[in-house]
């Protein structure tokens, strides 16, 4: 699988750098970064993560399979006995944006 440092094809994200510029100095970097014009194309915006998971959402990076990058459980010892013994169970959900 090929990665891209910046993207040629499709900015997934607000915030996606999308140009690097390296000058002799600040002056002139400056400068150089006011030249860049990007022509952006609207794309259909996902604002659930949940919904970003069913299968029907579109993929983030159509290089991939779903929109899963990464998933890991852990576990410790025997969890349904030790729920079975507890006076309070929570269940939650977390999640955060990286």
């Amino acid at each position: 699988m090929d990665i891209e440092t910046l993207p040629t094809a499709k900015v997934r994200f607000a915030g996606d750098p999308v140009a690097v510029v390296v000058a002799t100095s600040r002056y002139r970097a400056e400068d150089a970064a006011a030249m860049v014009r990007v022509d952006y194309e609207p794309l259909e915006p996902l604002l659930d993560a949940a919904a970003s998971l069913d299968g029907r959402a579109p993929l983030v990076d159509e290089a991939l399979s779903s929109n899963v990058v990464f998933h890991e459980r852990y576990s410790a010892g025997d969890i349904p006995a030790a729920f079975a013994r507890a006076d309070r169970v929570v269940r939650a959900r977390f999640s955060h944006s990286a």
